[in-house]
């Protein structure tokens, strides 16, 4: 059985943040394979400024070649809307066998239950997602309380200090509040 990352999004353009992401999951799942899925058109999203699906295919292949993950253009060619639960079951039909895990940031995942079928999406992978700041993390760790009374729901969560939009100063300062004295010396 592997287990496989599913990182989808519009990548307009991918990023660093997208890959340091996927990196800082393996490093703590161990993931067999991690596929990089572009959206054609954004459920949540719309289309202004939105770079053509070819082009950002083309983007995340030449991002995804250094490090061997793989871009599937599934969700490019389908003619329905890009609904996540869609991608997840036609993964699971390729790879019955395997574990799903499909990776998220703290916006997405804090709006899952809006979600296109919710109870099925948490049925088909374990849920990966990391928050844009450190108050972040507190409403993630509060809204998978409330996610785990409603439905059946595995998830990871973790701080990954590169995806914040803070200068070092002020992350630092934010963390004192937080962490002890003597943890921040070790960093």
């Amino acid at each position: 059985m592997q287990k496989i990352a599913i990182l989808g999004g519009t990548f307009n353009p991918i990023h660093n943040g997208h890959l340091h992401l996927i990196k800082r999951f393996s490093e703590k799942i161990g993931f067999d394979r991690v596929i990089l899925i572009p959206t054609k058109v954004p459920t949540h999203k719309g289309e202004e400024h939105l770079a053509d699906a070819v082009h950002r295919v083309r983007m995340c292949r030449l991002a995804a070649k250094e490090f061997g993950y793989e871009v599937s253009d599934m969700e490019v060619q389908r003619e329905t809307p890009s609904y996540t639960v869609l991608t997840l079951e036609a993964l699971k039909h390729k790879f019955p066998n395997d574990m799903l895990y499909f990776i998220t940031v703290e916006d997405m995942f804090l709006s899952l239950l809006t979600w296109n079928d919710p109870d099925r999406i948490f049925q088909l992978a374990t849920i990966c997602s990391a928050p844009r700041s450190i108050e972040g993390m507190g409403k993630m760790e509060q809204y998978a309380q409330i996610l785990k009374r409603t439905v059946q729901i595995r998830y990871w969560l973790i701080l990954i200090f590169y995806l914040y939009h803070l200068h070092w100063s002020e992350l630092y300062g934010k963390m004192e509040r937080i962490f002890p004295t003597w943890f921040l010396q070790l960093l």
